[in-house]
Parts: structure tokens; sequence; C-alpha cells
């Protein structure tokens, strides 16, 4: 998926992108920066914006025994810090079994694998942990 920028506003001011915020286009995430000079904390952004078409790829349950997936999980705790959790590539197996007569329909659960991605990420071959709050 490509998030494409139309136009990003801090009040009546256009923002600048790697100036005032960063824009992830593969996983559509816009980021202001603390450093911009036309954002104030607490003051809302407005954005339009399109994306492009996509295609998911999809994996029927119960046919494969492993599904590799991106995992972005941002935690937001009602105390303590915050934490944002990226892992490149995490091999998800399937843990117990699927049961399809039971109370609790489609209750299953999953272990995952954290696989070292150093090709694609040399610095971060696991993944990143940032503390965002």
């Amino acid at each position: 998926m490509e998030l494409r920028r139309s136009g990003l506003h801090a009040g009546a001011t256009a923002l600048t992108v790697n100036t005032d915020y960063t824009l992830d286009t593969v996983n559509g995430l816009v980021r202001i920066l603390p450093t911009s000079p036309n954002a104030t904390p607490g003051a809302a952004v407005t954005a339009d914006f399109t994306f492009d078409n996509y295609t998911y790829n999809a994996a029927a349950v119960g046919a494969v025994s492993s599904v590799n997936a991106y995992v972005l999980f941002i935690g937001d705790p009602v105390k303590g810090r915050k934490f944002r959790h990226e892992y490149w590539n995490v091999m998800f197996t399937p843990s117990g079994q699927l049961g399809f007569i039971k109370d609790d329909f489609l209750d299953f659960s999953l272990e995952g694998q954290v696989i070292a991605d150093p090709t694609n990420h040399p610095t971060a071959p696991i993944g990143l942990v940032t503390q965002i709050g």
C-alpha cells in the first residue's frame, strides 16, 4: 500500500515533509516531529491523502503450517511508559487445536518466533523497540 500525500496542515499553516513531519508510506503512518516550528503539542492537525489500490495476502486458516509477517505493536497502557514494537519478520505457527465445535468458536492460539533480517536491516536485524511516551 502506498500513501500519497496531498496536504498536511496545522491550523492554516501547511507543514513540510521531513521538516515538520515524516511520512511512512509503507504503513500509512504520519509522525509529527517534536522539532517542528509549526506544530504545537495538542493542536489539531488535518491531513488529506489517497491510498493506491492494494491486494492483501491472505492465508486460509488451517491450510498452512506457518505464516511469516511484519509485526507493529503500539502499546497504550493506562499507567507507565508507552512503547512501539516493530519486528521485520515473525513466523507464526498454531500452538493448539482449532476447535470448530465448542463454546469459544474459532478460539485458537499462536506462537511467534522473531527471525533476524540482517540483509535488509543490518543495524537492527531483529527489530526496534522505541519508547514513545
